[in-house]
């Protein structure tokens, strides 16, 4: 299963006689137009922001955390989708046929299944790591070479689960590259796996980690570890805040994946005969909306994290026009009253 592709519907619906491969899809043209715009926004704001995550951790050495670390790894597989996947997506789906030959036809695919496995593996890496400086706030941090370490064997992991992609696509009619495996079955298989492997488990996983890290910092406040030593409440605070962005961060994942496999899984298992003729544009706007997840964490970081939202915006030089204006303000505030011939018995006029 490849969400960056349609060749499950040509799968379907492919005919022998069918010459053009437009012809067996229906998508309307303002299904299109939607598509590159929505697209195009999600390309601009997701490599721009994601980039500056990557920029504002590797800048400053107190935010090279574990933690941030993973979220760096989190921005590096979007911007490649928003830099790869995206564009290609958006031009296979308006040509209905694939032009960028066979290298790109099994790149593409096996690209955005180890972006879903590694984002997954991700949020797992930072739910363990938040679990532990939450809930076993004696157990020592994780540090950089842990974290290192834990991307390299998640993007390995994510490189396995994703390899069946390069042998099942290949060149072929009706739409330039389609996905074909053995058998059937095989290929049910595969997308149930990625299925369970890469969203129904992991956040069985992750939702009761965080339901037990909210109840520890939000009912438990007053309890006092077992050592009598009580949490400086900046610390505390903190914890919260960046709580919250995480489970902001794994419900926005949840949300926009959701649709993509729920629609590959009705594919494989549900659907019987003949596809609606909505199925086209049904499958394009699972993409985008599987796409949105790009570009809406470093928005999400810069709502709800003081440390991230104080460095974007020294990235992109708010803070020096905030200085600029205020020094101006005060500066014209400041100046001397200047004596003038004004007439004190006149009355003044409202403005």
């Amino acid at each position: 299963m490849d969400p960056s592709t349609i060749s499950n519907y040509s799968n379907v619906t492919a005919t022998p006689s069918a010459t053009e491969p437009g012809e067996l899809v229906h998508d309307p043209l303002w299904a299109a137009i939607l598509r590159w715009v929505i697209g195009g926004i999600i390309i601009i704001v997701g490599s721009v922001g994601n980039v500056m995550v990557c920029a504002v951790v590797f800048k400053n050495q107190r935010m090279q955390t574990a933690m941030n670390l993973f979220l760096v790894n989190l921005a590096v597989w979007d911007i490649l989708v928003c830099l790869f996947n995206i564009p290609f997506t958006l031009i296979y789906n308006h040509l209905k046929s694939w032009p960028f030959g066979l290298f790109w036809c099994k790149t593409m695919p096996t690209l955005q299944v180890m972006n879903l496995s590694a984002s997954t593996g991700s949020l797992v890496a930072i739910t363990i790591e938040r679990y532990r400086a939450i809930c076993l706030p004696f157990t020592p941090p994780l540090s950089k070479f842990q974290a290192k370490l834990t991307i390299a064997i998640v993007s390995m992991a994510s490189f396995l689960v994703a390899l069946p992609e390069v042998g099942a696509y290949k060149l072929g009619q009706p739409f330039g590259c389609i996905e074909q495996f053995p058998s059937v079955q095989l290929r049910k298989a595969y997308s149930l796996l990625l299925f369970l492997a890469c969203y129904l488990l992991p956040l069985l996983f992750i939702a009761p980690a965080y339901t037990r890290m909210i109840l520890r910092l939000w009912h438990d406040r007053d309890d006092f570890p077992s050592g009598g030593v009580t949490e400086d409440p900046k610390s505390h605070k903190r914890k919260r805040n960046v709580l919250k962005m995480m489970v902001s961060v794994v419900v926005c994942y949840a949300i926009c994946m959701l649709p993509t496999y729920a629609l590959f899984l009705w594919l494989d298992f549900g659907l019987t005969g003949n596809t609606p003729s909505y199925f086209f544009t049904l499958l394009s706007f699972t993409q985008i909306m599987n796409f949105f997840n790009s570009c809406v964490n470093p928005i999400i970081y810069w709502c709800l994290s003081e440390q991230f939202s104080k460095e974007f915006r020294k990235l992109l030089g708010c803070n020096k026009f905030n200085n600029f204006t205020r020094h101006h303000s005060s500066t014209t505030s400041s100046e001397p009253n200047v004596p003038s011939n004004v007439n004190h018995n006149t009355v003044p006029t409202k403005v």
